[in-house]
């Protein structure tokens, strides 16, 4: 995604993506949810059905194609966040496996996300519903990584489902600390967990249990941020992975 602006499937979603003389963009929305569609699109009214255990059955939500298997990955620059924590301390989430997250559909709101707060705190979530299905006792570690203002950080999530039904979950930054100009391409791991059908704490009104495993695939995969109010981003990547057996 080398342009944004013209990338059929990315919707800003109503933010303004300003481009940088070093060809990075720049937004000063402080609530951001970029949505990108698979090469189908987004089509609400192909969605037949959101009870999970039909979802898990088919495999996809909207259509065979649907994003499941990801790496999401991104490089992005805070330039400033705000002390709000509305939707939590200023950080970054990178999102798949469901569709749109309104509370008009509350159960096409289903995704794993992989967080990373301004403070170096990393963290995944469950969501089985928007919002009441979000789990508890959350895999997370503090202080993964320093401080994220002023420089180039590269973010990844990779999901995938193993043969067995269970999702692996992982989290990966290009954090050096001279990335000051320019990504440095030094990837670690630094969260990794596996969903095994025991990780649970919200409600789920949406034919499966508090502890449903997402294996469905969704038609949008989402990159998002909360109280940071000037960012900029470049390099913005989905794929569909071949997940390891």
């Amino acid at each position: 995604m080398q342009n944004p602006t013209s990338d059929p499937q990315l919707n800003p979603n109503g933010v303004t993506l300003t481009r940088n003389a070093g060809g990075s963009y720049k937004v000063t929305s402080s609530s951001v949810r970029l949505q990108v569609y698979t090469s189908s699109g987004y089509h609400q009214n192909l969605i037949t059905t959101y009870d999970q255990q039909i979802l898990a059955q088919k495999g996809y939500m909207q259509s065979p194609n649907d994003w499941k298997n990801v790496e999401i990955t991104g490089y992005m620059k805070v330039n400033h966040f705000t002390t709000s924590t509305t939707n939590g301390a200023a950080h970054i989430e990178l999102l798949a496996r469901g569709g749109t997250h309104s509370s008009s559909v509350p159960c096409e709101g289903t995704a794993y996300h992989s967080n990373t707060y301004e403070t170096g705190r990393v963290k995944f979530e469950k969501e089985l519903e928007h919002t009441s299905g979000y789990t508890t006792n959350d895999p997370q570690i503090s202080g993964a990584t320093g401080t994220l203002q002023g420089k180039w950080v590269g973010f990844k999530a990779v999901f995938y489902t193993f043969p067995n039904g269970t999702v692996e979950l992982e989290q990966w930054l290009d954090d050096k600390s001279d990335n000051i100009n320019s990504p440095g391409n030094n990837w670690h791991r630094v969260l990794q967990f596996k969903d095994v059908g025991n990780w649970g704490g919200g409600i789920d009104n949406c034919g499966g249990t508090p502890t449903t495993i997402i294996t469905w695939g969704g038609p949008i995969t989402h990159f998002r941020w909360d109280n940071i109010d000037d960012m900029d981003i470049k390099n913005l990547s989905v794929r569909e992975i071949q997940p390891t057996q």
